[in-house]
């Protein structure tokens, strides 16, 4: 394939699991590649470039994955050394004039630092190849859309 403009999406579960793929595709003179990979997850990225280099040669190429815990009743964790960063940046922004102060509750919304235990390292060890084979079917969705 030369060139696309094209949309594709995968939609997979397993057991607790469930993952988005969606690929967006404009026509550029290029490959332009753009990965919106959720934290945990940026160590899939080489293997994807190279999975769309082998079959797309043109085309600025957004690419994103959400993945979520269904069902979910696992423990959750404070991540502590990012919530010490955002707390330092919160001290340092709030002696600017015209900042208002942090709430709790809005650092704790801040994604990473309220996690779910374990839950990006049960991904990666256990379901790797099958959100693999959703970003496959994916990437033939992309293709067959144009």
């Amino acid at each position: 394939m030369k060139s696309m403009t094209g949309f594709g999406r995968s939609i997979k579960s397993l057991e607790n699991i469930e993952w988005v793929w969606e690929i967006k595709s404009l026509n550029s003179r290029g490959l332009d590649l753009r990965f919106r990979l959720p934290n945990g997850f940026e160590n899939f990225e080489p293997n994807l470039r190279k999975i769309v280099t082998s079959k797309i040669a043109r085309g600025s190429i957004n690419i994103s994955l959400n993945v979520t815990q269904i069902n979910d009743n696992s423990s959750k964790e404070i991540n502590h050394e990012l919530l010490e960063n955002i707390l330092k940046l919160v001290k340092n922004l709030s002696t600017k004039p015209g900042v208002g102060s942090a709430s709790p509750e809005g650092i704790l919304s801040i994604p990473g630092v309220f996690e779910k235990k374990d839950f990006i390292r049960e991904v990666n060890e256990n379901f790797k190849d099958d959100i693999y084979n959703g970003f496959e079917e994916s990437i033939h969705d992309l293709i067959n859309s144009k």
